[in-house]
């Protein structure tokens, strides 16, 4: 009897966690084997390396089964905010002569701090504050309101929340007036904290708004950033934490891929797919939009469980037929 894992029982395992469901796969002690080998009734083999890395792993998902955490973008992602931001750029441009050829320029506010697109934009650093202030004037009493959900947004968090997944906001927008939104918008209940700016405390950037989530939730488990720029693809992985990108918003999908997010979203049905995945751990890292096999997308959870003091790892059979092992020393 062979002492390599066959394909069979990979793939017959796999598919049971990646379902959530690993109890389904029956193993059963072998009285004539190495302590630690388990028999698999489905494959009809036994394993003796397998099964340690298959009980490892169903510690692993038991112990971890309800610490999914998603980090939302609010503007471009949750609302679409555009039109109220935009109304506000504009009379601070212009309060500083800065023409604005086409309206679709202004695009580029919705997202990353103020401070960063008036400079951008060409206003001098002396006068960052006052364009920031006229912004202001406009748009807390009237333009965060010339907003509106995106189409599916709504029933997305409800599912997710339903899901299990612990849900959080992480915007640049100021703290206080994200929550206003959200609130406004009945959606605020939906979400464990909602984080946003506050340049009072030196807090503005994508990365400064993760730190400070972190430091109030602490361990958040396994965690991944939803967002429509590259800006928050970035900020997220100052800490470690992939990017699914969304194409919804005002943020462009190859500058997203640029930067490194591991998948871009069409619609939050999309989205809802992809996170399924990130919470089976059969994640596109670094292959958006492309479905690994389930030997590759097993790896990767084998590897968190195990860590590097894995001796070997199995892959495919190659094609002379036959297991194939790789040394990982």
């Amino acid at each position: 009897m062979s002492p390599f894992p066959s394909q069979f029982i990979v793939d017959a395992f796999t598919d049971q966690l990646f379902a959530g469901n690993p109890a389904a796969v029956c193993l059963q002690p072998l009285s004539d084997e190495p302590a630690g080998a388990f028999f698999c009734p489905a494959a009809g083999l036994p394993s003796l390396a397998l099964c340690r890395i298959i009980r490892a792993a169903i510690r692993h998902e038991r112990t971890t089964a309800m610490r999914n955490a998603i980090f939302f973008d609010l503007d471009g992602t949750l609302t679409d905010s555009g039109p109220g931001i935009m109304n506000s750029a504009l009379p601070a441009l212009e309060h500083f002569g800065i023409p604005v050829a086409n309206r679709d320029q202004l695009r580029v506010f919705v997202g990353p701090p103020l401070r960063q697109t008036f400079a951008r934009f060409g206003v001098p650093e002396a006068g960052i504050e006052e364009a920031i202030r006229i912004f202001r004037a406009r748009y807390i009493p009237i333009g965060k309101f010339e907003n509106t959900p995106y189409p599916g947004i709504a029933d997305l968090l409800a599912r997710l929340q339903a899901e299990g997944f612990s849900l959080y906001v992480a915007t640049s927008k100021p703290q206080v007036t994200a929550i206003e939104v959200l609130e406004h918008f009945q959606l605020a209940h939906h979400f464990t904290l909602i984080c946003g700016a506050d340049p009072a405390v030196g807090r503005e950037t994508k990365a400064d708004v993760i730190a400070h989530l972190l430091a109030q939730i602490g361990d958040p488990g396994r965690a991944v950033m939803v967002g429509d720029t590259d800006y928050d693809v970035l900020g997220a992985k100052d800490h470690g934490i992939p990017t699914i990108g969304v194409t919804w918003g005002y943020g462009e999908a190859a500058a997203m891929q640029a930067a490194g997010a591991v998948a871009l979203a069409d619609t939050p049905e999309a989205l809802h797919t992809y996170l399924q995945a990130f919470t089976a751990r059969r994640f596109p890292l670094y292959l958006p939009r492309k479905e690994p096999t389930l030997w590759q997308a097993m790896r990767p959870s084998f590897a968190c469980v195990l860590g590097k003091s894995t001796a070997c790892c199995w892959t495919r059979p190659s094609r002379k037929g036959g297991p194939r092992r790789r040394s990982t020393r």
